[in-house]
């Protein structure tokens, strides 16, 4: 199963993730790359796996600040959150254990040594400055480790396409919450490079229920930066250094 998720018309941010597909038929699959089923760059309608593909007016449309709610529009993907923004949260793919979900940014595959199993912890995962999401369900143990049991989640950056570009926006809701963000780049000859940071804040919701007493409010705040420089040496090599920080 493949789904492909776009938007075109801003009237429909406030519609979930999954009434936003289109059919494959209208849209060129073809021109859709993925890394995250072969480990290597691959058109979309050439992949047999069960795959879901974010991009990037699928994912400002749905307006979710953090990818973990994001994840769970989409299907056989549910999560738990010990509370509001910020407290420890678990992705699991069609029914495996949080700790059996890979995540990879930009090729780069993290995990928390931290943690009991090594599981990633999506509390701190900002939506920011990504530029695709690729969910790839069931085993994939054999391309990304004994973790992959569950799945895959692949997220791109966004990569730079003019000689100099920019962008910044900033959302405001109740709670006094804010989500600001911005990024810079530039693409010129064999170097391209980016850099882009976002700000979340908000004075949250209390993780207890108000049945029991829990009136005061968890706020959350949440910061976080990210670059890249490329350089094509040659048609075949090219040297690429990548940054990406998260604290919360």
């Amino acid at each position: 199963m493949r789904i492909i998720l776009q938007t075109s018309l801003a009237a429909t941010a406030c519609l979930p993730i999954a009434a936003l597909a289109e059919p494959m038929e209208a849209i060129d699959a073809s021109s859709v790359i993925i890394v995250s089923a072969l480990r290597t760059p691959t058109p979309v309608d050439t992949v047999a796996s069960s795959l879901t593909v974010l991009d990037k007016r699928a994912i400002d449309a749905s307006q979710a600040p953090v990818v973990s709610d994001l994840l769970v529009r989409t299907p056989g993907i549910s999560f738990t959150r010990n509370g509001g923004y910020g407290t420890a949260t678990s992705i699991r793919i069609r029914g495996a254990e949080g700790d059996q979900t890979v995540l990879v940014i930009d090729g780069v595959k993290l995990a928390d040594p931290s943690s009991t199993g090594g599981g990633y912890n999506f509390a701190t995962l900002m939506t920011g400055d990504i530029d695709q999401i690729e969910i790839l369900r069931g085993p994939q143990s054999i391309l990304w480790g004994s973790q992959a049991i569950g799945g895959v989640v692949s997220i791109v950056t966004a990569q730079p396409d003019r000689p100099l570009e920019a962008s910044a926006d900033i959302e405001a809701g109740s709670r006094e919450t804010v989500n600001a963000r911005a990024a810079v780049g530039g693409k010129s000859g064999a170097v391209h490079w980016r850099v882009a940071g976002g700000r979340f804040t908000t004075d949250g919701i209390s993780a207890i229920s108000p049945r029991f007493g829990g009136k005061e409010l968890d706020g959350y705040t949440n910061s976080t930066l990210n670059g890249r420089l490329g350089i094509a040496l040659s048609p075949a090599f090219s040297i690429d250094l990548r940054g990406y920080h998260a604290k919360g």
